[in-house]
């Protein structure tokens, strides 16, 4: 579960690296690896509010490549294009651990949900190289959001022209934000408590899987359609609710589809 945390990236997580799986005396033969925090370069997979706001995470494993300031909530600096070289005007909003200003990076380039972007140190003070992984345009089976008759989110497998590397586990394909930024905001109004906002999600997610469960990282990206939630807060509900049952290697699925099939 450490490790998950600190490989999405999410700024509403402190958690680093654990010490046990990274720390030079426990990894023989990879003594002379950068430890985590020392990195020059990091692989970000885009989760789907900072897609939507045109942002990037402040996490703890890029925050180093990052300028800061002591008392400023906000720092101006220069993001380059690694592909096109431009350079891009952008901020880090220190308060809220984001960075704001990629919004027509990721147009330009195709970018969804899950898609893989680098973010490393520039060759000048203050900038940083932001480069989305690009490939060839092709068509894959992603989980895709859409919204039903009633109003709500629902997923299905649907075929798309992807024309980036993406997270398997992350990956959403949004054919219509608007509609889904509506139906995000008639959530937001009932006030669903946090426990039913997972289930409606574990329910639409088992339909896509022959096996009946999820992983927690899928789980992860598609809750946060509909409410930001760090991925901490998420795994110690499935692991303390009776409601889920763990199968092993982070995947879960629903008690009551035991009970059923009993």
């Amino acid at each position: 579960m450490l490790v998950l945390e600190a490989e999405l990236d999410d700024e509403l997580t402190d958690v680093l690296v654990p010490v046990p799986a990274y720390h030079p005396e426990s990894r023989p033969g990879r003594e002379n690896e950068p430890l985590a925090g020392e990195v020059g370069e990091v692989t970000i997979s885009l989760s789907y509010p900072h897609w939507r706001a045109g942002t990037l995470p402040v996490s703890a494993r890029v925050r180093g490549l990052f300028p800061t300031a002591y008392e400023s909530p906000r720092v101006r600096f220069t993001l380059v294009d690694g592909q096109s070289k431009e350079e891009i005007p952008a901020w880090v909003v220190r308060q809220h651990g984001y960075v704001y200003g990629l919004g027509a990076l990721y147009q330009k380039y195709g970018l969804i949900p899950g898609s893989l972007i680098s973010v490393a140190k520039g060759k000048k003070p203050g900038q940083v190289i932001v480069t989305p992984k690009t490939r060839r345009p092709t068509r894959d089976w992603v989980r895709t959001v859409l919204v039903g008759s009633d109003g709500r989110i629902v997923f299905a497998m649907l075929k798309h022209n992807l024309t980036t590397e993406f997270n398997e586990r992350m990956v959403v394909a949004v054919p219509d934000p608007s509609a889904v930024d509506e139906a995000c905001e008639q959530v937001a109004k009932q006030h669903l408590p946090f426990e039913q906002l997972v289930a409606d999600m574990m329910r639409e997610l088992v339909k896509l899987n022959v096996q009946g469960h999820v992983h927690a990282q899928e789980l992860y990206s598609a809750l946060n359609i509909i409410r930001r939630c760090p991925p901490g807060v998420l795994l110690a509900f499935l692991t303390s609710s009776s409601s889920y049952k763990h199968v092993g290697d982070l995947h879960y699925r629903l008690a009551e589809t035991e009970a059923d099939n009993v």
